[in-house]
């Protein structure tokens, strides 16, 4: 009874978000290179290892990839066809703003699908930068917190009226690669290892450890919230939560949809998907 209450109130409270959030149409490619497998490519580390030492792997697949990687030099390795991004920094930071779109602009000589949650529309320095280059195709998707009723929420997340919650880019990355026609799923540098690098300092500060694949080494990152205020170690633990449920969800989708998603990222602390080695070529 307490499941059922607490379902029919998340769902309830979905359809208030969806109706003061929700774009109601919004389109995904029908039509991508490789159509059957996608590499959701995350910037954790490894990332590094797979695209260098394993290309065959990745070479006859549709690659995505994600947030800050443009200004990586494996951007134009992978020369990926689809590009998510998700953290408002990216459009609410001049000079993030810049460097992320102006790269994607100078850079991109492919044909490149480029996702923006739906909130980001009314911010133009970022569609100017991007609208200069025609190799690049927008669309917009629902960054809507969905839940309840998997009889409910799942038909709301077919139709792309929203997911559940995106505390990740990879969320949204995941569950866009599911409204296409591909049938198998692969993570890559979705090493999630916050919790092993978390740490308190004398004054409670919370910082937290930042890998990314086109960093030279890690670094301690104040933890902030969106109001740049620092955050509490227990609100970091939350995040954490709900990411990770959040991954269990996706999985019951997926095995809804009769879709596969396997990580292959060594040392991931995700523990929803089944997982598969990539060993290396090179």
């Amino acid at each position: 009874m307490q499941y059922f209450t607490a379902d029919c109130v998340q769902t309830a409270l979905s359809f208030v978000k969806i109706l003061l959030f929700t774009k109601f149409h919004t389109d995904v490619p029908l039509s991508v290179t490789h159509p059957k497998e996608l590499v959701v490519m995350g910037n954790g580390p490894s990332l590094n290892g797979l695209i260098e030492k394993s290309p065959s792997f990745w070479q006859d697949k549709c690659c995505l990839m994600v947030n800050f990687s443009a200004c990586s030099k494996q951007f134009t390795v992978v020369k990926p066809e689809l590009y998510v991004v998700a953290d408002p920094y990216f459009w609410l930071q001049p000079e993030s703003t810049e460097r992320l779109f102006g790269t994607i602009s100078q850079t991109v000589t492919w044909p490149m699908h480029l996702f923006m949650p739906v909130r980001s529309r009314s911010h133009k320095t970022w569609q100017e930068l991007v609208a200069k280059n025609p190799n690049i195709f927008l669309h917009f998707y629902n960054t809507t917190p969905v839940e309840g009723f998997k009889c409910i929420t799942y038909p709301l997340y077919k139709k792309g009226w929203g997911m559940p919650r995106p505390h990740n880019v990879l969320i949204p990355a995941i569950m866009l690669g599911l409204r296409m026609p591909f049938e198998r799923l692969y993570l890559a540098g979705a090493e999630h290892s916050w919790l092993s690098e978390v740490m308190v300092d004398d004054d409670n500060t919370v910082y937290y450890g930042a890998k990314h694949f086109y960093t030279q080494q890690a670094v301690q990152v104040k933890a902030r919230d969106h109001n740049d205020q620092s955050s509490k170690l227990y609100e970091i633990l939350y995040h954490m939560y709900v990411v990770f449920k959040g991954y269990f969800q996706i999985k019951a989708y997926a095995r809804y949809l009769h879709k596969e998603i396997f990580n292959i990222t060594p040392n991931s602390y995700i523990d929803a998907f089944e997982r598969i080695k990539i060993e290396p070529e090179l």
